[in-house]
């Protein structure tokens, strides 16, 4: 099932996290309560508006947040977690260019 709660949990911190906000931070970006948002990340059914709202805070499509059913989570999630891992050296190499030591 691709949509199941723990794949949407998962994503839910992975996004989180590459912007580097905690979960009061996330929760407000969505305009909801801080434990809302920490039950959506732990697993929590998350129904209705809630995603499109989810997918404007973290700038990011509804195919993101949800992945494409034509593609295997598993392979999706990769490929996910590679793009976040070479976002993050390039905001390291900006840093660095932008204030070198």
């Amino acid at each position: 099932m691709p949509y199941s709660r723990e794949h949407i949990s998962k994503r839910l911190k992975r996004f989180r996290e590459a912007r580097n906000l905690t979960m009061r931070e996330a929760a407000k970006r969505i305009g909801v309560p801080e434990t809302t948002y920490r039950e959506w990340e732990y697993g929590r059914a998350i129904r209705g508006e809630p995603y499109v709202n989810i997918a404007r805070a973290f700038e990011v499509t509804l195919e993101d947040l949800l992945g494409d059913p034509g593609i295997s989570n598993a392979s999706y999630d990769t490929e996910f977690d590679n793009l976040i891992e070479e976002i993050l050296k390039l905001k390291a190499r900006i840093r660095n260019l932008k204030d070198p030591k």
